[in-house]
């Protein structure tokens, strides 16, 4: 984190710098490397491990279509399965799935982003720390939008959009949502700022009735976390806050820098941030829902910043966007583990050693495995 902001804070004073490419570059290796060998990092570790070992691991790619004790992403248990058939572990199988993901990332900045080092501390703090580093399935669907995504929807390639959204719903079902902005394409930017207190309002409504009960019993329990409210004020803050930013921005760089790239993108940050208010009653749903469309901010804030003719405004801009990204990013690193706040976190290795508990755990869940597979094929 301390990196990032040096190199975003030295972009903005040296924008033509020469050391700008290779400190972006620098950056991405560092974040591609951490999440590459990161041991027991993020609150989605050992589950992901766990569905890796329980996996089958029979020879000769069998069981594509397999279901017990696996997400239903077809997608997922199928590229799993295609790894395990081969009796490739569990590390190898996340690092080339994070390296992928990372890689879609760099490849979406570098073409969209005026400001790369900018786009990569703001997706530091949540996009990376709490989807690229520990919601597997999600990284990948935000990283692959980002650089295919935006592209198919600025240019209208709506087979191509649908297509590409349906290959992303079968590695996590809540990448359906993103066929909501379709129909955003047709309505002037400024217009969309009536849908937020809309959202706002249905999602007050919802969280004063028993809308959230309700639809958890229609489900049979499959949407057990909206039994109770579980609403991130601090979650809700930092959205309205970077919304109300960019769109503070969009008005004072006015028309003449506000491209069809950067309506497309708001058309899309707006839709997310709706869901995120519409869903406030339950974060846990409503921020993955909505997360690819978050992820477009790290494209979208470089875009305008870069417009920002006063420079003073700039530097204001980048460095309260800095101050943000540190606040997320120690509740996100608080939320690692329960009994450590994000200053007492270190980031593990693999070459630390392993957790010997948790190890002999994924051995018996991987035997386990083996074992059923072998007698009820």
């Amino acid at each position: 984190m301390l990196y990032l902001s040096i190199i975003t804070i030295y972009e903005l004073f040296r924008p033509k710098s020469k050391w700008n490419k290779g400190l972006f570059i620098a950056g991405v290796v560092l974040l591609t490397f951490m999440v590459i060998f990161r041991y027991g990092q993020g609150p989605d570790y050992w589950p992901y491990r766990t569905v890796y070992a329980d996996a089958p691991w029979k020879r000769g790619f069998p069981l594509f279509w397999y279901t017990r004790n696996l997400h239903s992403e077809i997608g997922f248990r199928f590229v799993i399965n295609c790894f395990t058939a081969l009796g490739i572990p569990a590390f190898y199988f996340y690092a080339v799935w994070s390296l992928v993901s990372m890689g879609f990332v760099y490849l979406a900045i570098e073409r969209v982003s005026p400001f790369r080092s900018l786009s990569l501390l703001l997706l530091y703090p949540t996009c990376y720390l709490t989807y690229l580093f520990s919601g597997v399935r999600q990284g990948l669907v935000l990283a692959v939008f980002l650089y295919w995504g935006i592209r198919f929807y600025h240019q209208q390639k709506w087979i191509q959009y649908i297509l590409l959204v349906g290959i992303l719903s079968c590695f996590h079902v809540s990448a359906a949502v993103l066929l909501l902005v379709i129909p955003m394409k047709r309505i002037a930017w400024k217009r969309l700022l009536v849908l937020p207190p809309i959202a706002l309002a249905i999602g007050l409504l919802f969280c004063f009735t028993p809308f959230h009960v309700w639809v958890s019993h229609i489900f049979n329990g499959a949407l057990g976390r909206l039994e109770t409210l579980q609403i991130s004020w601090l979650g809700l803050a930092e959205r309205s806050f970077m919304y109300l930013l960019i769109v503070g921005v969009m008005f004072f760089v006015g028309k003449d820098a506000v491209t069809e790239l950067t309506e497309d993108l708001f058309r899309i940050y707006t839709t997310g941030y709706c869901i995120a208010l519409a869903g406030m009653l339950n974060a846990y749903y409503s921020q993955r829902l909505s997360v690819p469309m978050k992820a477009v901010e790290i494209l979208l804030f470089a875009m305008l910043v870069v417009k920002c003719k006063k420079s003073i405004l700039k530097k204001c801009l980048v460095l309260g966007l800095t101050a943000v990204c540190w606040v997320m990013a120690c509740k996100n690193l608080g939320a690692y583990f329960d009994d450590l706040n994000a200053f007492q976190y270190r980031y593990v290795g693999i070459w630390e050693g392993p957790d010997e508990q948790m190890e002999q755990y994924m051995h018996d869940v991987e035997r386990w495995a083996e074992n059923t597979y072998n007698e009820y094929p």
